[in-house]
């Protein structure tokens, strides 16, 4: 009857240890994947900052264009408004 006793225990333990193994097994690809997708979006997010980075630069290139297409206007049309004039 003892032995019956010890092998219930043992078998029980060994029941509760690959349980618990097959278990952190299972959170270890889960820890896994979601540093995977999560390494993905870091890369994916410093993609579109580099892009951002660039269309801002971009477009302060085209506002130095405009603005100097401006005052080249505002030249012109004095210059003609003296023809005009004169």
């Amino acid at each position: 009857m003892l032995n019956m006793k010890i092998v219930v225990v043992v078998v029980f333990l060994i029941t509760v240890l690959l349980d618990t193994s097959v278990s952190q097994t299972a959170d270890v690809h889960d820890v896994a994947a979601i540093n995977l997708k999560l390494s993905r979006l870091e890369a994916e997010v410093q993609s579109k900052n580099d892009l951002t980075q660039q269309m801002v630069s971009d477009l302060r290139k085209l506002n130095e264009s405009f603005v100097a297409e401006q005052q080249k206007n505002v030249q012109l049309q004095q210059r003609v408004e003296q023809l005009e004039n004169g």
